[in-house]
């Protein structure tokens, strides 16, 4: 079993946050797009204990944002070595419920249709397309849109007391 464990990211995690930006995304944030969503948003950073290592190495980030109740998931990158491990279910779920303990009824996201893996995560976690803009992301590269709604149940706690920015997630798919 693996513990992945989730913080909030701090300027100091700017450098590697930039290096999977650049990896993942073509003409992505910049770092000063990150360096404001730091400051103004929620952003979380996945890492998991690496023997070889010594340490926590971060294997993910999510930024998300919230206005008058409704949460929006900015950008969500996991290292490619980590994905289909539940690492980015564990960010989501938790962001999620952050932003839910933060007054959130609902959330939005976009995605590339073109992102099968994406749009498999987001559909497990329970969102439900609601609509399609053409050639979004360039030309034949649609965005879908997706909206979750919060109920008194679909957001689990992570601990056994409700989810705080600090926590560390236990699973066994990591």
């Amino acid at each position: 079993m693996t513990l992945v464990n989730i913080r909030p990211a701090t300027s100091t995690d700017l450098p590697w946050i930039m290096s999977v930006e650049t990896q993942a995304f073509t003409g992505g944030w910049s770092d000063q797009s990150w360096s404001d969503e730091i400051r103004n948003h929620v952003v979380l950073l996945a890492s998991i204990a690496s023997i070889q290592q010594g340490a926590d190495v971060p294997v993910g980030v999510l930024a998300l944002s919230m206005v008058a109740g409704t949460a929006e998931v900015l950008r969500i990158i996991v290292v490619p070595e980590a994905r289909r491990r539940t690492v980015g279910r564990v960010l989501l779920e938790y962001g999620i419920c952050e932003m839910v303990q933060q007054g959130a009824s609902e959330v939005f996201l976009e995605v590339s249709a073109e992102n099968q893996a994406a749009i498999g995560l987001y559909e497990n976690f329970g969102f439900a397309q609601i609509d399609r803009r053409t050639s979004y992301y360039g030309p034949g590269d649609d965005a879908l849109v997706y909206r979750w709604t919060t109920t008194p149940t679909n957001c689990p706690s992570l601990d056994g007391e409700g989810p705080t920015l600090s926590t560390t997630r236990r699973s066994d798919h990591v």
